[in-house]
């Protein structure tokens, strides 16, 4: 996926850790906080890939994207969360933040939840 990105789209592709000393995301200093998939072009897409996702991931994604917003001093353009399944009501959740929801099942199987892509 990476050389995919970088090549054709000529955006930047990194894994990111930063420390949160502040306790800001999981009410505990000195956390180390992971992104996924940072895509940088003057902004960032911020991606959560994970093999299931619940209303608590939701939450915990929203507060990593505050605190990378706060930390790096970036726009973040975009928040996805990516996942073969998504537990009930967490799908809406994330839309209804503000985030894309991206599976690979077909609507009606989880009830129209995310994006069949």
């Amino acid at each position: 996926m990476r050389g995919l990105l970088e090549e054709d789209f000529h955006v930047k592709v990194q894994n990111l850790i930063l420390i949160d000393d502040e306790a800001f995301v999981f009410g505990a200093k000195g956390v180390p906080i992971e992104y996924d998939v940072v895509v940088t072009d003057g902004g960032a897409t911020l991606i959560k890939i994970k093999s299931s996702v619940s209303r608590d991931d939701v939450y915990v994604f929203l507060r990593k994207i505050e605190f990378f917003k706060k930390r790096m001093g970036m726009e973040v353009r975009r928040g996805i969360i990516a996942s073969p399944f998504f537990e009930r009501d967490s799908a809406e959740i994330a839309k209804k933040n503000g985030l894309e929801v991206y599976t690979g099942s077909k609507p009606s199987e989880q009830e129209g939840e995310g994006r069949n892509e």
